[in-house]
């Protein structure tokens, strides 16, 4: 399954977490990327960045906006479903927030985080967090995030 994962981040090279919502199937009330969602068939993966960003979020992205950080794929998730993570930046004010539209059905909140204290999660191995044991996962994650000096 193809999957993208897109990290909003602010000029104080701060993260947007979303909280997925509690009754999601998957990863249900965990913290992760702003925004991640299934590539639809025939469908670009920019295009499916700017989809379920407008869908979760309510934001209205630009794909010129949009940095590539890399690909993963992932095979232990709690489903048992292979994923192909496909890595995603994009720039905003810290000011956002109050303009974003959450779609409840999908999110349940948002907060900004440094990279430093994600990392911390991660590697304490807070429940909370999507996918925390998966240290290569992450390990690629931080890895990609400081390509872009976050």
């Amino acid at each position: 399954m193809k999957v993208i994962l897109l990290w909003l981040i602010n000029e104080k090279g701060e993260l947007l977490l979303s909280q997925r919502a509690a009754h999601r199937k998957t990863d249900a009330s965990a913290w992760g990327p702003s925004v991640s969602g299934k590539v639809d068939s025939q469908e670009d993966l920019k295009s499916a960045v700017i989809r379920e960003t407008y869908e979760e979020l309510g934001l209205e992205l630009k794909a010129e906006l949009l940095t590539y950080l890399g690909e993963i794929t992932y095979s232990n998730h709690a489903d048992g479903r292979e994923r192909e993570f496909s890595m995603y930046s994009a720039s905003v004010t810290s000011n956002i927030i109050p303009e974003l539209r959450l779609n409840l059905d999908e999110v349940a909140e948002v907060k900004w985080i440094e990279v430093n204290e994600l990392r911390k999660l991660q590697k304490a191995g807070a429940q909370e967090i999507t996918n925390v044991h998966s240290h290569e996962l992450w390990k690629n994650i931080f890895s990609n995030l400081e390509v872009i000096n976050v």
